[in-house]
């Protein structure tokens, strides 16, 4: 077997002291706004009133779309209580008390059935939007990322999963490593060269939303090192438009940890 032919997984949670001190202090703005540019892109009328981002680490991706859409409250979801602690420590900074009170934090176990119940103002089928960036492949089982996206966002709701793909060969992922990763610390090149053998490949990630009965959701390989799934799920509008006929619903209050799961 070719050794990029198939995946090699990597601890889902991310956090050590020494991780969330090395992501906290990297620079990763120039790849999450290229992100929030392409959901800009994709969805020219905004995500909605709720957006909920899984996965959300340090609160990056959080704090671009709150400030990008800013009729929109965002929950970032995370089972990693360090990260969470950046990520509220962040918005606590934010010079802007209407934006700050747009952001709330989770803390929580995707896998865990029963930590949906600290969701119940959410898991309501209203419209809640789901983006993630970078979730995808510290998953042992995909599909519990996709059963989660099925049980959080309403018919009509956008979706946007971005993830890393998996080099084709030993001569990509090397070149990825001189180029991406060439000024990174150590234990963030570390991470990175684990999270590209982790990866997914565009045509397992298809398989994944065909198990998953997600078929109406795209698949997109972008520049050199992303696959983006993204689209709207069934029913949408006569223009491909999420349907507009929710409630807004009211968002936790705090993070409330409840144990670990998930990713960064």
């Amino acid at each position: 077997m070719e050794e990029f032919e198939k995946r090699e997984p990597e601890p889902e949670l991310m956090n050590g002291a020494a991780q969330v001190d090395a992501y906290a202090a990297a620079n990763f703005s120039g790849s999450d706004n290229e992100l929030i540019e392409f959901i800009s892109t994709q969805f020219p009328n905004g995500l909605g009133e709720q957006i909920i981002d899984l996965g959300c680490g340090p609160g990056n991706i959080t704090e671009l779309a709150a400030k990008r859409w800013s009729d929109a409250h965002v929950l970032g979801i995370d089972g990693a209580p360090r990260m969470l602690e950046v990520a509220e420590y962040r918005r606590d900074l934010i010079n802007n008390k209407e934006l700050s009170l747009r952001i709330k934090y989770k803390c929580l176990n995707l896998s865990s059935i029963n930590g949906f119940g600290l969701l119940k103002g959410l898991d309501s089928r209203q419209q809640i939007s789901i983006i993630s960036n970078s979730l995808l492949h510290h998953l042992h089982e995909p599909s519990v990322l996709w059963s989660t996206v099925k049980k959080l966002a309403f018919n009509g709701a956008c979706v946007v999963v971005n993830d890393l793909r998996r080099p084709k060969n030993k001569n990509e992922f090397d070149l990825l490593m001189d180029t991406e990763a060439l000024n990174l610390a150590a234990v963030l090149k570390a991470d990175y060269a684990a999270s590209l053998r982790a990866a997914f490949t565009v045509a397992e990630v298809k398989k994944q939303l065909r198990d998953a009965s997600l078929t109406q959701l795209n698949v997109l390989e972008r520049g050199n090192r992303y696959l983006t799934v993204w689209g709207w799920l069934d029913p949408v509008g006569e223009f491909g438009e999420p349907k507009a006929n929710y409630v807004p619903v009211t968002l936790p209050k705090s993070s409330g940890c409840s144990g670990a799961g998930g990713r960064s």
